[in-house]
Formats: structure tokens, C-alpha cells, sequence
């Protein structure tokens, strides 16, 4: 069940517990069962999680050990493409920006009309937060490997 679920099974709960049982004291020792078959249900399923993230882990364990550079290469790949994207993207993206908005700028200087500076154009920082935020992710993984000694430079001997 999703952990999401959970708390909006438990309040559908309470809310027919409160009205099959009329007694106050049915009702709390009801509601306390209720409360830790609850708990019980958020317990397995963070130890399913952490299951499934054991199992991830091995994964990433024999991929990053493998011989071939297609298996092991992938993550040092996502990060020269993340680097690559940012240089391509976002340096040009930025120059042009402040190329125009700079222009601009000086235009309604000479022209007497500026009144109040005008706004700098969106950079998509936001994009570029995410992206840097996965990449250091990923190099963070990098970073394991290489202290494991199942990155590429110790594959070669």
C-alpha cells in the first residue's frame, strides 16, 4: 500500500469507528487498534523500500565492476553529456541575454526614457539548478566507485 494511502485509509477508519461504535471507550480502544495496525502497514513498507534499495545498490555494485566500458562508461557518460549541455545551453544562453539586455539598457539610457532599470532576462536557473543538483549526484556515485576500486581506471590491469 502506498504511504500516501495509509493516512487516508486510518481517517476513513476513525470516521466509521466513530459511528458503529457509540460507547467513547469502544471507540478509543478501536481507534488505538487502528493506530497501530497503521504503524504496522508504514514499517513494512519501509522495510520493502529499504529492501528494494539494497537490491538497487548490488546493481549499481556489478554494473560499476564490469569490464566493459558500455556497463561501467554509463555514469562518467551522464556526466560529460550533463557538462557538455551546460556549456551548449546556458554560457551561450547567458551571453546573448545580457548581450540584448545590456543593448537595451544603453538604448533607453540615450534616449532619456529610462525610468527604472529594466529586468534581466530568465536564464532558466531553475533548469540549471536541477540538472547541476542530478549531475552531482551522479558524480557522487562516481566518487564511491572510484573509492571501492571498481572504476574504470581499475579495470584496466
Amino acid at each position: 500500500m502506498s504511504p500516501l494511502v495509509i493516512p487516508a485509509v486510518v481517517e476513513l477508519g476513525t470516521k466509521l469507528i466513530r459511528h458503529f461504535f457509540p460507547d467513547t471507550e469502544k471507540q478509543k480502544e478501536a481507534e488505538a487498534e487502528l493506530n497501530k495496525l497503521a504503524a504496522q502497514g508504514n514499517l513494512q513498507l519501509m522495510i520493502e523500500e529499504v529492501g528494494l534499495a539494497k537490491l538497487q545498490l548490488e546493481i549499481n555494485r556489478q554494473e560499476a565492476a564490469h569490464a566493459s566500458i558500455f556497463v561501467a562508461g554509463w555514469r562518467p557518460f551522464i556526466g560529460w553529456s550533463c557538462g557538455l549541455a551546460i556549456f551548449c545551453y546556458y554560457v551561450p544562453r547567458f551571453i546573448v541575454g545580457v548581450y540584448f539586455w545590456g543593448k537595451s539598457v544603453l538604448v533607453l539610457m540615450n534616449t532619456g526614457t529610462l525610468a527604472a532599470l529594466p529586468p534581466m532576462p530568465d536564464m532558466g536557473v531553475g533548469d540549471l539548478i536541477a540538472l547541476v543538483t542530478v549531475l552531482l549526484g551522479a558524480s557522487t556515485l562516481r566518487t564511491i566507485e572510484k573509492q571501492l576500486g571498481v572504476s574504470r581506471d581499475s579495470l584496466k590491469e
